[in-house]
């Protein structure tokens, strides 16, 4: 059980890590062509696009949250097993 949890929280942080990645780059590239969107009335559509960006990463991070939670909690409870 511990060795898929610990892949588990691997892979967790590595898409964390990815989603976060795409969140700046999506903000950058719109930072950098804000007249054009502004021309086009486009802004609606990438405030939902980036909306779908922040809480796909919410969920990676909630997830990695949890994984190291339930992991630490059996660690405590071994060990105060062990001590009785």
């Amino acid at each position: 059980m511990q060795r898929f949890c610990i892949c588990t929280s691997r892979q967790l942080r590595t898409l964390e890590t990815k989603s976060k990645s795409l969140i700046y780059s999506h903000f950058n590239e719109t930072l950098n062509d804000m007249e054009g969107i502004r021309a086009l009335g486009l802004e609606q559509r990438l405030f939902k696009d980036s909306e779908k960006r922040v809480d796909t990463n919410q969920q990676y991070t909630l997830t990695s949250y949890v994984t190291i939670r339930i992991r630490k909690t059996k660690v405590l409870f071994r060990r105060s097993r062990s001590r009785c």
